[in-house]
């Protein structure tokens, strides 16, 4: 690669410090309600206030194709980006998710879901391909960032800290004093605020814990490394990579979002599965993980919420299968699972569910099957590429951690 090796210059080291202050402003600014035209952003009035709240997700789209233009000018492709696995899955991640969103106008009722559905996707589209940009002219860069996505989950994970031990109270006090005011709080508001489930500067829980279970090996694994920088590393490796899984595994508890935690478990139990043992280790390791997730549907079924969570999950299944039968090819179009959902759910909640909470789901009822189908390649390639590079034992220890974490995130994504 043209460039590759030579000393980066002044515009290539602008654009590269955009991109990464944008992915450390990702959980931080960014992780708020998306494609619900009905909930409106907020924007302050005075530039200081944005320091203090989450930003309107639109504004990621602005951002994001400034960048996008900046990296094409700056760090133009010089090789045919389809002869690499990294090229390819850029091409499905950039390309491919707005391109499946595309049958969704077709028997869309309300333009403005699919519009900002495609806008949501061309947004990330944006940003992971000024990334390949960067990173396939700037390679050496690829560790940098890494430590960025981690500081950005040690971010985000102090943050839901410290909602756990102030934030929850200082919005209890907050509602206290609006009542003294005479102002009613309606009955969703209340039901926020007397829920303490963390979920930080994201929109719910279990956002927040798909999130942390993807980057909780990755930071293990960079705090392990950055470790070795201090003697005796056989001490400060352990206890930073410690301290750090410990942090994100406390706060991804504090989210109680059960089907991260099982997400996670399972990642965990496939990655110890997967290591060179003999075969009566492996066969009791597997009635261990067995014994594990029957614990923690006991645990589920008798504690906080029950099953309930679950048969709604069940509710979202069932909707989107009779609508993927309905409209197999082009699916409902964007936002007609909220109007579905309404006619077709199970069960007496009077959530006013928006989208089955999987994004494969989401896509087959509202896209269709083909749609669908190509998000899956989107998933499924790099993990397929990374998989074979760890079956062959070629794969490093933070390409394991990301394809683990990654492992997980899907399965949560479900």
């Amino acid at each position: 690669m043209k460039g590759a090796g030579k000393k980066p210059n002044a515009a290539e080291y602008f654009v590269g410090g955009l991109l990464g202050l944008l992915t450390l402003l990702l959980p931080l600014k960014f992780a708020g309600l998306a494609v619900m035209p009905e909930a409106t952003g907020f924007f302050p009035e005075h530039l200081f206030d944005y320091l203090f709240i989450t930003w309107p997700v639109v504004v990621f789209g602005i951002m994001t194709g400034a960048l996008l233009l900046a990296a094409m000018v700056v760090f133009p492709p010089e090789r045919k980006v389809w002869r690499d696995p990294a090229g390819i899955t850029a091409l499905l991640w950039a390309f491919g998710f707005p391109l499946a969103a595309l049958p969704g106008f077709i028997h869309c009722d309300t333009l403005d879901y699919a519009i900002w559905e495609l806008f949501h996707l061309c947004s990330f589209g944006a940003y992971l391909w000024a990334l390949y940009l960067v990173l396939a002219r700037r390679p050496e860069w690829k560790s940098i960032y890494f430590g960025i996505l981690a500081a950005g989950a040690c971010l985000a994970a102090f943050g839901g800290l410290r909602q756990y031990f102030f934030g929850f109270e200082e919005m209890r006090e907050y509602a206290r004093q609006q009542y003294e005011a005479g102002i009613v709080l309606s009955g969703e508001m209340m039901s926020k605020i007397n829920d303490d489930r963390v979920y930080g500067s994201f929109t719910s829980c279990n956002a927040f814990g798909g999130y942390l279970v993807l980057l909780l090996p990755v930071v293990g694994v960079l705090f392990w490394q950055a470790g070795k920088k201090f003697e005796p590393a056989r001490v400060s490796s352990p206890l930073l990579a410690g301290i750090g899984v410990l942090v994100l595994a406390i706060v991804l508890l504090l989210t109680r979002g059960r089907g991260a935690v099982v997400a996670g478990l399972l990642a965990a139990g496939g990655f110890v599965f997967m290591l060179p043992m003999k075969k009566m280790y492996r066969w009791g390791l597997l009635a261990l993980a067995i014994v594990m997730l029957a614990g923690v549907f006991v645990f589920a079924k008798t504690h906080g919420r029950g099953l309930g969570s679950a048969m709604e999950r069940y509710g979202y299944w069932h909707t989107t299968a009779v609508m993927v039968a309905e409209n197999p090819l082009a699916g409902h179009g964007w936002g007609g699972f909220f109007y579905r959902h309404m006619f077709l759910r199970l069960t007496g909640s009077d959530e006013a569910a928006h989208d089955p909470h999987s994004v494969l789901l989401s896509f087959a009822g509202q896209a269709g099957i083909p749609a669908a189908l190509l998000v899956m390649a989107a998933f499924v390639f790099p993990l397929a590429v990374m998989g074979r590079r760890i079956w062959r034992r070629q794969a490093t220890a933070l390409e394991q951690a990301l394809f683990w974490g990654s492992v997980a995130f899907l399965i949560h994504s479900m």
